[in-house]
């Protein structure tokens, strides 16, 4: 007698009827995040992607704190979240 699962029917269905609601949350949290990313930019004094080309060790890690922190708060969205 087999131990697991011998219809993958509901796995698959289940598959199929959440993978789109997936992908669209994860499409509109990386636009949201996308966008927030670039309003900092846009806001923030000091021009941090040619600082970081230039090889400016604090702006990468300002940045990255910054992309962190905006992420943190997205996720926490998106994990109370049911529709988009």
């Amino acid at each position: 007698m087999a131990l697991g699962m011998t219809d993958p029917t509901p796995v698959l269905e289940s598959l199929i009827a959440g993978l789109p609601v997936l992908l669209l949350h994860l499409g509109s949290a990386t636009a949201v995040w996308a966008a927030a990313l670039l309003l900092y930019i846009w806001i923030t004094p000091h021009r941090e992607l040619a600082l970081i080309r230039a090889g400016n060790e604090a702006a990468a890690i300002s940045f990255g704190g910054a992309a962190i922190g905006l992420a943190v708060p997205l996720a926490f969205c998106l994990r109370a979240s049911v529709n988009v």
